[in-house]
């Protein structure tokens, strides 16, 4: 195609180069045929020149001869074309080719460009729904975080409802806890009393400045005792001390001594009171004791010091020394009580296996003050010491069975023969179970 259009181009350049030649040469002959009268329209211009009254005729003359010559020319020129008129075909079939190619070529144009146009079109079209579906995916992002922000303010208002109940019923529950508290410790000031005994002698009550004296004398609770009432001591050396024995059977003779001399050594008085029993070390305390009151039926032990072999065999020298040993904490103990009672030590002995084979002299303590065991008996004691519930347990505290403890009765239990019974608690030296048993279902260890 690119070929055919430069050969048109070529026989165009070619034949309009021809048209150019022949039209030179047409316009060079005709100078040449009219030479004559071109000098001679020359002549006549001079000549009007000259001579200005020349007539309208000669004009006429002149343009009749140029009227000639434009007609001459006009026939070489359609001469040229009928001589050309295969070339001016071939000429104008290129122009119509041309036209075409032209059209082709705006159509193709206009086709791509219609093309384009619609792909575009698609692509806004496309574009347009992305961003609607973007659109209405951000409006639905937007509206699900506003519901979330919702319903995290409801589970926020829920929470904070919640809290507020835990907080109203924790406040109860301190409420009722301190009330409780309030029930089970008491808050009234305590009196204190310079004598804590009645006018009428059968009264004795304790304050709070109370130390028990229970179970085993051992030498912790002897260092305990003795810090106790040294405690009380220093925070006020007038007001009375009371030292309780629920019920000791006894024990350590060096620790019994340290109570004895914790006493003594008290500026505040210190009252020695017993409510059930007191044996041998502990009944030798309240004996000893310059200030000791006791229910009537409390019940008091004396023997002599005992000593133990442990299985051990032991020489004449060395029984010989345990004798002498013994001896002196007689002495030291057992003869400052056989004194108060104006005995002597072997009055004292005698009299303890005149009352019992085993040498366990027990009596009440009705009748142990006229032995001057005891100085006073109360019918009434007054306990201002106990500020708390005794049935009050903490969290977490558990009652321990103990044969010491008075609650600790075992759980029912079966025997061999098939029998349910239950087991009794230890008792204490001198008691004994005042108990309805016709079928033996308490039973002792």
């Amino acid at each position: 195609m690119r070929f055919k259009l430069i050969v048109v181009g070529v026989c165009m350049l070619t034949f309009m180069g021809c048209s150019d030649e022949a039209t030179t040469e047409e316009k060079k002959v005709l100078p040449t045929k009219t030479s004559s009268e071109v000098k001679t329209s020359e002549e006549v211009k001079v000549s009007k020149k000259d001579n200005e009254s020349e007539s309208s005729d000669e004009m006429e003359i002149l343009e009749n001869r140029q009227k000639k010559i434009a007609l001459e020319n006009t026939l070489t020129e359609e001469g040229l074309k009928s001589t050309h008129t295969a070339l001016l075909q071939e000429l104008q079939k290129l122009k119509w080719d041309k036209e075409i190619l032209s059209e082709k070529f705006e159509l193709q144009r206009m086709e791509d460009e219609k093309k384009a146009y619609e792909e575009e079109k698609k692509y806004d079209k496309e574009r347009k729904e992305q961003e609607q579906l973007l659109s209405k995916l951000a409006y639905k992002a937007n509206l699900a975080e506003i519901e979330a922000k919702q319903l995290l303010n409801e589970i926020e208002l829920e929470r904070a409802a919640i809290e507020f109940k835990q907080v109203k019923l924790d406040s109860e529950l301190a409420f009722l806890k301190s009330k409780k508290t309030r029930e089970v410790y008491i808050t009234e000031k305590v009196t204190y009393l310079d004598n804590p005994l009645s006018e009428d002698n059968q009264t004795l009550t304790i304050s709070d400045r109370r130390v028990e004296l229970n179970g085993m004398i051992t030498a912790e609770m002897a260092l305990s005792i003795s810090k106790q009432i040294n405690y009380f001591n220093n925070k006020d050396h007038k007001k009375p001390i009371f030292l309780v024995i629920d019920r000791s059977e006894g024990g350590a003779v060096m620790a019994g001594n340290l109570i004895l001399r914790t006493i003594d050594s008290s500026e505040a008085p210190v009252y020695v009171v017993l409510k059930s029993l007191a044996a041998s070390m502990a009944a030798v305390i309240v004996t000893l004791a310059e200030k000791s009151y006791a229910y009537p039926h409390a019940i008091l032990l004396h023997h002599q010091a005992m000593t133990y072999h442990y299985n051990e065999m032991t020489n004449l020298t060395e029984e010989r020394e345990q004798y002498e040993t013994l001896e002196e904490v007689w002495n030291i103990f057992g003869l400052p009580v056989a004194k108060k009672m104006n005995l002597t030590s072997e009055e004292f002995i005698k009299q303890m296996y005149a009352h019992s084979s085993k040498g366990n002299w027990q009596e009440f303590a009705i009748e142990a003050q006229k032995l001057k065991w005891v100085n006073n008996i109360v019918l009434r004691i007054i306990d201002k010491s106990v500020r708390v519930d005794p049935m009050h347990k903490e969290e977490g505290e558990t009652e321990v069975e103990s044969y010491d403890n008075p609650y600790a009765i075992s759980k029912e239990l079966i025997d061999k023969e098939g029998k349910p019974f239950m087991y009794l608690p230890r008792l204490s030296p001198a008691d004994s179970y005042l108990i309805y048993n016709p079928d033996g279902y308490y039973r002792m260890r």
